[in-house]
């Protein structure tokens, strides 16, 4: 996944282009961060929902791209949360196919086996690889201008996914609303002014990324719901 501001970001837009008044931007922005809420690696909950079940998954392939398809027969209606979670699975459909066909080099098995950053070639196994995605989407983070205080709706939220633990779904619950909320208070209070030094993009990549990944989300909505 990408960071949280990325997907911020991406969720105010679209929100402009939606025309959601307020209250329901909020919820439009806390569903957009709804697959990554159960994960268990930002702040502890009572309950971890694994990635391939929160975001749901195709698992044929070493880079885990979220099942678009299924997702959309299945799943996405016309209410703000399921368009919420369909937004931000999209996005890292996105990214990931962005770092399949432009970053990382496979091996004749399909495994991957190194990553082209913005100088050389590094080689190293699906985890290493990983690694320095991660490191440098996260030093971008902070740079992505956002808001840092969220008051969202302190509802339940019920999530349907393809499992079957809990009957094929997970609750949000308000205490996870409110660590969601504190979280990027605690960890977006500081915005990075210049673009950061990092390995794998330049400050024009980034935009590229945004308007291009943009355009897909919103083809996207208009093919299935718009």
């Amino acid at each position: 996944m990408p960071a949280w501001s990325f997907h911020i970001k991406v969720a105010n837009d679209i929100a402009k282009i939606l025309e959601y008044n307020d209250e329901e931007k909020k919820l439009f922005i806390l569903s957009n961060l709804i697959p990554d809420i159960k994960s268990g690696y930002l702040f502890p909950v009572e309950t971890t929902i694994e990635s391939k079940y929160s975001h749901y998954y195709n698992l044929n392939t070493d880079i885990r791209l979220p099942d678009l398809e299924k997702y959309e027969k299945k799943y996405l209606k016309n209410d703000i949360v399921s368009i919420g979670i369909y937004c931000h699975i999209c996005l890292d459909y996105y990214l990931n196919e962005l770092m399949n066909k432009t970053y990382f080099i496979f091996d004749k098995n399909e495994k991957i086996s190194g990553i082209r950053t913005l100088s050389r070639i590094k080689y190293g196994n699906r985890e290493y690889c990983l690694k320095i995605k991660h490191e440098n989407l996260r030093k971008i983070a902070k740079w992505i201008n956002v808001k840092t205080e969220y008051n969202f709706p302190k509802n339940n939220i019920k999530i349907k996914i393809d499992s079957t633990i809990q009957n094929g779904s997970y609750i949000i619950t308000e205490k996870d609303i409110e660590l969601t909320a504190d979280w990027l208070s605690n960890n977006y209070k500081n915005t990075q002014l210049e673009f950061p030094k990092n390995e794998l993009f330049t400050e024009a990549d980034i935009d590229k990324f945004f308007i291009n990944a943009e355009e897909f989300i919103l083809k996207k909505l208009n093919q299935h719901l718009l």
